[in-house]
């Protein structure tokens, strides 16, 4: 009887030292928020027209370029996407873009996979070469889990869509806000 009563003292003392580590381990959680951008340079080329001056253009961000998610790089448990951010900063003549997608296309830990997030603009946005203009959308917070893949540290960002003119050129700039989640335990 002596000798039960010691394990389950045991046992209950190995419990509670388990979940008091836990919760050390989860209070030395760092949280941090960068924002990332990306330049795109948009080409409708002349007599495209008749195939509604269509546009794409992509870039990849370096995470590693921000100095909180270097420091942190194989302590990131998790990052959420939390907004997506489109501004136009230059435009070579008048145009209306008639449909704009931006997509974030982030790698899958563990797989050969992508986790791709879509803003979709329909409403026709009237383009001026002395007016900046801003896309943003209201798209769901979105959560990676189980941080970055090991080795591929960065994140795609394309544009497309159509323009109701030819030989037209402009620049989008994406940025793209995140809060990170590390723990260096």
């Amino acid at each position: 009887m002596k000798n039960l009563l010691k394990i389950l003292c045991a046992v209950a003392l190995v419990a509670l030292i388990f979940v008091a580590c836990e919760k050390i381990k989860n209070a030395t959680d760092i949280e941090f928020t960068s924002t990332f951008t990306a330049d795109l340079d948009c080409v409708v080329p002349a007599g495209s027209r008749e195939i509604n001056g269509n546009f794409n253009s992509s870039a990849e961000i370096d995470l590693t370029s921000d100095p909180d998610v270097n420091k942190y790089l194989h302590n990131i448990n998790s990052f959420d996407i939390l907004s997506v951010k489109g501004t136009i900063t230059a435009v070579s003549k008048d145009a209306t873009l008639t449909t704009t997608t931006i997509k974030i296309i982030i790698p899958i830990v563990g797989v050969q996979m992508f986790d791709t997030i879509s803003l979709i603009f329909t409403d026709p946005m009237e383009l001026h070469p002395t007016v900046i203009t801003t896309l943003e959308g209201n798209e769901p917070e979105k959560a990676i889990e189980n941080g970055l893949p090991e080795g591929d540290y960065t994140i795609g960002v394309s544009t497309t869509g159509n323009t109701n003119e030819d030989d037209v050129t402009f620049k989008m700039e994406v940025a793209i806000k995140t809060k990170f989640v590390a723990n260096p335990l």
